[in-house]
């Protein structure tokens, strides 16, 4: 005897027949409006990206400017003679007058072969000298500054050898002046 046929109850198809295509349009909407989501994220990610990289960028580009401009113009002042690298005394007023008229730079500093150097600063509103020559007996003298740029009050008093720093070094290796790598001075 061959079995029965079950009979499909309408009670069940049709409700299958309206939910099944509405849920599948649901799901449907529900996956292409997460992809299109991913993509826009993606698509706003990649232009702020590009925004910031850019303003990166221009801040940097800006920051350098200053700083090769003085380097280029005492650069130009010493090969014209204006400004002797012989006598640091005499240097350090040339720093220190670009550290008074560039705050942008709040230091500039020189070192030579001789163990010699000269340092000048501009921090939290006031102005410093340091001195390491022949006239020092080769240690480092931090002076206070006047408004003038003449050393006033001496603040320090440490030996120091600029030809064992690794700016010092990497000049030297160069036969010129460098951009050293940013570093913390302690």
């Amino acid at each position: 005897q061959l079995p029965a046929k079950r009979k499909i109850s309408i009670r069940w198809t049709l409700p299958i027949c309206v939910i099944a295509p509405l849920l599948s349009g649901i799901l449907l909407t529900n996956w292409l409006s997460f992809r299109n989501g991913q993509a826009a994220v993606e698509d706003l990610v990649e232009k702020i990206s590009g925004e910031v990289a850019g303003n990166i960028e221009k801040q940097v580009s800006s920051y350098l400017i200053r700083p090769s401009m003085v380097s280029a113009s005492l650069k130009a002042e010493i090969e014209s003679g204006n400004v002797d690298t012989a006598d640091v005394r005499s240097l350090g007023q040339t720093l220190w007058h670009f550290t008074q008229v560039n705050l942008f730079n709040n230091n500039i500093f020189y070192g030579n072969e001789k163990g010699e150097f000269v340092y000048s600063e501009y921090q939290d509103g006031t102005y410093r000298l340091d001195f390491v020559d022949a006239q020092s007996g080769f240690e480092r003298i931090v002076y206070e500054t006047n408004d003038q740029g003449a050393p006033t009050t001496e603040l320090e008093r440490r030996q120091y050898d600029p030809r064992g720093r690794p700016w010092y070094k990497e000049a030297a290796a160069k036969g010129g002046p460098i951009w050293s790598e940013a570093y913390v001075a302690t």
